[in-house]
């Protein structure tokens, strides 16, 4: 089994999102076995500067590649991080066509980690697992208020039901 999985953060990064990536990856390879081969698609270390530099990320793991896309550091700003995302997209499509695989899983807080995941697997014709930890049409509201979010709300909204019927499975 070749497994691709898409994820923002990936230790040593320090978030909710990176332990569960890498619960994740454990769990996969539990599941499947030590035939198992998972390309875990993410970025170098940017949530914190003091870890900008560590990739000691358990590199080493039998049956695991990592591939880490180089972002610019940011300050947790909208704009820094849309430009963040931005450089991880461009390097996660690219490093997708390089490899092969059965089934794409994307891990997402943001949509955008998922509706990549769902672009690559329509691209490869491949089944789409999604690891949700939010509906994000759901909780933008919550974090960001004015005009600009109630304009754009209904385009999120069509790309997110896209990625949500694109996906075979989806873990919320």
């Amino acid at each position: 089994m070749k497994i691709m999985l898409l994820t923002f953060y990936y230790p040593p990064d320090l978030s909710a999102g990176s332990f569960r990536a890498a619960a994740l990856v454990e769990a996969l390879m539990v599941r499947f076995g030590p035939d198992t081969q998972i390309d875990v698609v993410t970025t170098t270390p940017n949530r914190y500067a003091q870890l900008a530099s560590r990739q000691d990320s358990g590199e080493g793991n039998p049956g695991v590649r990592i591939k880490r896309i180089a972002v610019p550091g940011h300050q947790s700003g909208v704009k820094d991080q849309a430009r963040s995302f931005v450089h991880y997209l461009k390097g996660a499509v690219a490093h997708a066509r390089t490899i092969d695989t059965d089934i794409v899983i994307a891990t997402s807080s943001r949509l955008f980690t998922a509706n990549l995941g769902a672009i690559i697997a329509t691209g490869k014709r491949k089944p789409l697992y999604l690891d949700l930890r939010d509906i994000f049409t759901e909780t933008i509201g919550d974090v960001f208020k004015g005009p600009f979010v109630r304009a754009v709300l209904p385009a999120i909204g069509v790309l997110e039901r896209w990625t949500l019927r694109r996906a075979d499975r989806i873990n919320v």
